[in-house]
């Protein structure tokens, strides 16, 4: 079995006394992206564990015998492979790489998670953290990504009609289109689908006044930027208190902001 191939993907620190830099003055930054997009290439499965896995979760998620759970297996490619993404601290990060239609099956689980996505103003981080643990019971390695600057995301969610964060984060995962493996990333908040990590940073910057400091990956462990250095190994339990405290004070807030709207049944794991 040939080693697995090491993919670089690096993002550059965007920020200048001088000029605000937006993403439409930075297309070489783009051309690179594109082009380390490109060499990504697809790794051994991980295990036949993220096998077990996945088919547990289906069977659970639809009350289906395992045997229907094979037949859907035609259907919907859920194999899972390895790719490996360089995060921050120059670390190599294991990345689950997957199918376009099974990344939409995935989305669509996690829109419907209990999580205050139609309060957008905050808990970015919370909500990521509690969408990786999801992926991660279901036998996928998520990492995350992030981006820090001066950024605006017109929204009905919000009453101002418009939200405006100095960072973001969700989830992202690798997906095979078209013959091309693409980070997607995972944020129901402010689409309704995976997008490319690409589209998800522009959404952040099309306004006037918008910029971009920094755009980087971290392992799923990470929490906020003032971490983004830090090499974990595990969750921090103090992550995870304030995560729950974080999405019960929202959701709260969203259920007095949309009093009609149709209540989730299905919360995050305990």
């Amino acid at each position: 079995m040939k080693k697995s191939i090491l993919v670089l993907l690096t993002f550059f620190y965007f920020i200048s006394y001088a000029e605000i830099l937006s993403l439409e003055y930075i297309p070489e930054q783009y051309e690179k992206l594109q082009e380390e997009i490109e060499n990504l290439q697809n790794f051994p499965k991980i295990n036949c564990e993220s096998e077990r896995k996945i088919k547990r979760w289906i069977t659970k998620r639809r009350g289906k015998n395992f045997k229907r759970v094979q037949i859907e297996e035609t259907i919907i490619d859920r194999k899972i492979f390895e790719a490996q993404l360089q995060a921050y601290n120059k670390s190599n990060i294991a990345i689950s790489l997957i199918s376009k239609d099974f990344a939409d099956e995935i989305f669509n689980y996690l829109k419907d998670l209990n999580l205050p996505f139609r309060y957008p103003e905050d808990g970015c981080y919370a909500r990521a953290q509690i969408m990786v643990q999801e992926l991660e019971e279901m036998g996928l390695e998520a990492g995350k990504t992030f981006i820090e600057g001066n950024l605006i995301v017109i929204t009905e969610n919000s009453p101002k009609g418009f939200v405006q964060w100095r960072y973001h984060v969700a989830p992202v995962l690798i997906v095979s289109e078209n013959g091309k493996n693409i980070p997607y990333v995972f944020d129901p908040s402010i689409f309704d689908r995976p997008v490319p990590a690409e589209e998800w940073y522009n959404i952040q910057t099309s306004s006037r006044g918008t910029y971009i400091r920094e755009i980087y990956f971290t392992e799923k462990y990470n929490y906020v930027p003032s971490k983004k250095n830090k090499d974990y190994d595990d969750y921090n339990k103090m992550d995870n208190y304030a995560t729950e405290y974080t999405i019960k004070n929202y959701l709260r807030i969203q259920e007095k902001r949309f009093p009609l709207s149709e209540t989730n049944k299905k919360g995050p794991r305990k």
